[in-house]
């Protein structure tokens, strides 16, 4: 089960640890040593702590759980840039970039669907730009509601056809032709 850093006290705040906080982590780490919020923020407090290398080994254990990929690419690019290791640091630093990116689009044509929300095209977008995110099941909620603003909307029984040919229920394909013929 995923955990969002939000579950975890000052997780993703950025604000100064202490030391009784960190201990907390510690345990719930103990406990479970794979959780990607505590390991993103034990991450964080060994960064500000200058233990870099054990930051690097936490924040790849929250990356590898699924924790903020945000957060954790900003920090882990710091850190390897500080270890040296420049070509991984480049490469969290364009995995941080590429997802505040995506999530600034989301921002951005959720604002548009919510001034227009009678114009399908806006609403397909939001949906795109949660694609590209990598959040297909939330996208699917937006063109949905694309077709129930214009049942004809192309684009939107295009993407729902994609989307329903990768899912692995046998209902599925039906749902992706059933698209895939209206995408035409």
């Amino acid at each position: 089960m995923r955990t969002r850093a939000s579950a975890l006290p000052g997780a993703g705040t950025g604000a100064a640890i202490s030391p009784g906080r960190a201990r907390r982590v510690s345990k719930v780490l103990e406990r479970h040593p794979d959780h990607p919020a505590a390991a993103l923020l034990l991450g964080t407090i060994e960064a500000e702590a200058g233990r870099d290398a054990e930051a690097a080994r936490w924040l790849n254990v929250a990356r590898a759980g699924g924790a903020d990929p945000v957060a954790v690419n900003y920090q882990l690019a710091q850190v390897l840039r500080t270890l040296g290791q420049t070509a991984e640091a480049d490469a969290a630093l364009r995995r941080f970039t590429e997802r505040r990116a995506a999530h600034w689009a989301v921002e951005s044509a959720t604002r548009a669907a919510d001034r227009e929300p009678k114009n399908a095209e806006l609403q397909c977008e939001v949906g795109r730009c949660f694609v590209a995110l990598g959040e297909p099941e939330v996208a699917v909620s937006w063109f949905v509601q694309a077709l129930k603003i214009d049942p004809n909307h192309r684009a939107s029984h295009a993407a729902l056809a994609d989307y329903y040919a990768r899912q692995p229920d046998p209902g599925a394909a039906t749902r992706a032709q059933f698209h895939r013929d209206r995408s035409k």
